[in-house]
């Protein structure tokens, strides 16, 4: 991607069906209801969010799936905790991972555990 190049950018900003909904919208921008399912993530903090590190947190995510006989169900996620402008910053905290489908019974794992936890309306 350069100055000279367009791309699509998908940002969230989450919203509650009984709550307020978003209006008068910036053309070109839409609303996009992801549906519940569930994620596999891990958070990662200050270095860890910056480059090259934060491949490490995908790839642990990734390994979890796989051993845990998961399938990926859908685009990774980067969810911004806490973002102070500058990647890598010492008190950035986000998650990343994937949308993921049930798997069978599988057993424990050696290593790090992300978390497997259903979203909420």
């Amino acid at each position: 991607m350069t100055a000279d190049t367009l791309t699509t950018v998908e940002a969230c900003l989450p919203f509650w069906a009984k709550a307020a909904q978003p209006v008068d919208l910036p053309e070109g921008v839409e609303v996009l209801e992801v549906p519940e399912t569930m994620f596999a993530g891990i958070i990662l903090e200050g270095a860890e969010t910056g480059y090259p590190q934060i491949l490490s947190g995908y790839d642990t995510v990734a390994d979890w799936i796989v051993a845990h006989g998961f399938a990926f169900a859908g685009p990774a996620y980067e969810i911004y905790r806490r973002w102070c402008g500058t990647f890598g910053h010492p008190d950035n905290r986000l998650e990343v991972g994937w949308p993921i489908d049930e798997a069978p019974d599988a057993g424990p794992t050696a290593g790090p555990t992300p978390t497997a936890t259903p979203t909420a309306d």
